[in-house]
């Protein structure tokens, strides 16, 4: 989320002292413990891409939403201490989620095919004819619906 909704401390400067915040080992991990008590991370499904994107969107509005005097993670540092921004950067956010050339493009390419290879074949068959049956069942629902709006007239 670096670039995002946070970034590298010693590149803002402490409004009282005007001298830059000094450098946090370990930054991300420190967002991370703070991520993890105020998200629930079951709540998404991360070998989804569009679920996966979902996650780091609600993580970034959290970063941002969090006060500038909260302690993030293990630290006594508060959130504007470790690099919060005042509002998530969603132009940068939209283009890791959006761009293929982006690192989290290229992790979740790798994850959804490495599910694929592990996952077995007759399974992934059974999966794939109940998505085309639902979306056959969808598309007749559909034109029922339009047949009824069409009688109506």
């Amino acid at each position: 989320m670096q670039g995002i909704s946070y970034d590298l401390p010693q590149k803002k400067k402490d409004p009282n002292t005007k001298a830059p915040y000094q450098r946090v080992p370990y930054l991300a991990l420190q967002w991370s413990l703070t991520l993890r008590e105020k998200m629930n991370a079951d709540d998404y499904n991360f070998n989804s891409r569009d679920e996966y994107a979902a996650a780091l969107a609600e993580a970034a509005t959290v970063m941002v939403d969090l006060a500038s005097d909260e302690k993030v993670g293990k630290t006594d540092l508060p959130a504007t201490a470790m690099g919060q921004f005042s509002e998530v950067d969603s132009k940068a956010l939209e283009t890791m989620l959006t761009s293929k050339k982006s690192e989290w493009y290229f992790a979740t390419e790798y994850r959804i095919e490495k599910k694929k290879k592990s996952t077995p074949k007759k399974l992934l068959e059974e999966q794939e004819k109940a998505k085309q049956a639902s979306t056959e069942s969808s598309n007749k629902e559909k034109e029922k619906t339009n047949g009824t709006k069409e009688d109506d007239k």
